[in-house]
Parts: structure tokens; C-alpha cells; sequence
């Protein structure tokens, strides 16, 4: 079985700007085959007027590491507005999809 790439259904204004996040990228005890090579810093981009929220992992490749999410606003990636840490895709998911449905109001759930 072929993991599936994630499917995101948007009701806001939020424009999917690519996807490489799959259904096989939660990291458990056992790793799913050729899941270390999908671990990379650009996962998953959305842009929304003056903001971008990106996800990746980091460190790269590093099955240690984490997911993060970034929530940019006018292009300054030196100072992102929020930051959300993760080793869960389930988590990310849920992220995702509120604030696709929600707007971006729904960020004050996951980050501080």
C-alpha cells in the first residue's frame, strides 16, 4: 500500500501553495518504509493576503527531529509571528484543517 498524499478542503481564502505532507509521516516506534527521505523542511505552504503558514521538518531528514509550523507575516521569514512544534502529523492535520475551515482565528488553539 502507497501512503496517500494528506487531503485539505479550504472554506477560507487560504491558498494551498503545495503538499508533500502523507498519511505515513507519523513517526512511532516503527518507521514506514522510505519515510526518512519525506522528512524535509518544505512540506506544506499556504498564503493567505500578507501571511504564510509553512510546515516542515526539522532538522531535516532526522528522525529525532519535528514537525514545525510557521506563521509568516509580509514575507519576514527572520521573524516569524508564532511557531508550532510537533512530532504528530495527526496534530498538524488538525491544525490545518481548522484554520482552512476556521480562518485564521482558529491559530490562538495551537499556538501561544
Amino acid at each position: 500500500m502507497h501512503p496517500e498524499k494528506l487531503k485539505f478542503t479550504t472554506n477560507t481564502d487560504w491558498v494551498i501553495n503545495y503538499n508533500e505532507l502523507f498519511s505515513n509521516m507519523n513517526i512511532g516506534d516503527e518507521i514506514a518504509s522510505g519515510i526518512l527521505f519525506n522528512l524535509k523542511e518544505d512540506l506544506f505552504q499556504m498564503s493567505y493576503q500578507d501571511y504564510t503558514l509553512d510546515v516542515g521538518w526539522y532538522p531535516e531528514f532526522d528522525i529525532n527531529g519535528s514537525y514545525k509550523v510557521l506563521l509568516i507575516k509580509a514575507h519576514d521569514w527572520s521573524n516569524p509571528i508564532n511557531e508550532f512544534i510537533s512530532r504528530d502529523i495527526c496534530i498538524i492535520k488538525s491544525l490545518l484543517n481548522d484554520i482552512m475551515s476556521e480562518g485564521i482565528e482558529s491559530f490562538r488553539k495551537y499556538f501561544r
